[in-house]
């Protein structure tokens, strides 16, 4: 799609080696799973402040030396590195070896299992970059004195924001997936209680079943 746009060949580049993003993601999740199985919050979040550590640095020395904005950008995938190498160390610390191997079957299991959930993130990440696709490539009124690439800047800063927002519910259902699983292994009742008391804290309260009443607590 990216062939359709009128961008500069320098932009088209940088969003294609930005593309390893994915990559880098898609490791660190895998080893996250490790550290949410064994409840070791603690050695994920180690490597994952590292990683933006190492980004924050490169973009420094970059900036400092002056050097391509792609540079930059790349600085994310280096961070993604060195998170994903410190979650290796950890896992191997914590009697785990993550060892790449190719199972076609599982490849087609997991792609079909996933499917409906990555269709919906595709055209919900659609609907909401449309609006500032069309301001990077439509013709702007000239009396706001900003070309396309400010126009999208400005109007996406309040999406940043909803985004940043966005982290806390995020890394909160992360962590209480796997006391989730290990509930539902248990009982479904003990499953809907605990989602009940996660939903409820999202909100700063909790649902007291015994009282039927509301009451403010963080517990689990």
């Amino acid at each position: 799609m990216l062939i359709i746009f009128p961008y500069s060949g320098f932009l088209k580049t940088g969003i294609i080696l930005s593309l390893f993003l994915i990559l880098t993601q898609a490791l660190f999740t895998t080893t996250n799973i490790i550290f949410q199985v064994k409840l070791r919050y603690d050695l994920s979040t180690i490597g994952y402040v590292t990683g933006y550590i190492t980004i924050l640095v490169c973009i420094i020395l970059f900036s400092i030396l002056k050097m391509n904005i792609i540079w930059v950008s790349l600085s994310y995938v280096f961070g993604g590195l060195v998170t994903f190498i410190i979650n290796i160390y950890f896992s191997k610390r914590l009697g785990i070896n993550v060892v790449p191997k190719i199972d076609f079957n599982l490849w087609k299991y997991l792609f079909l299992q996933s499917l409906p959930l990555g269709l919906m993130f595709l055209f919900s990440q659609i609907n909401f970059k449309s609006d500032s696709i069309l301001i990077s490539v439509l013709n702007l009124p000239v009396k706001y004195g900003l070309n396309n690439t400010e126009s999208v800047a400005v109007y996406s800063l309040p999406y940043k924001i909803f985004e940043v927002a966005l982290v806390v519910p995020t890394f909160l259902m992360n962590a209480v997936y796997p006391i989730m699983v290990k509930h539902y292994m248990q009982s479904k009742e003990k499953l809907k209680i605990t989602f009940i008391k996660t939903v409820g804290f999202l909100f700063f309260t909790r649902f007291d079943r015994r009282t039927n009443r509301i009451n403010i607590s963080t517990q689990l």
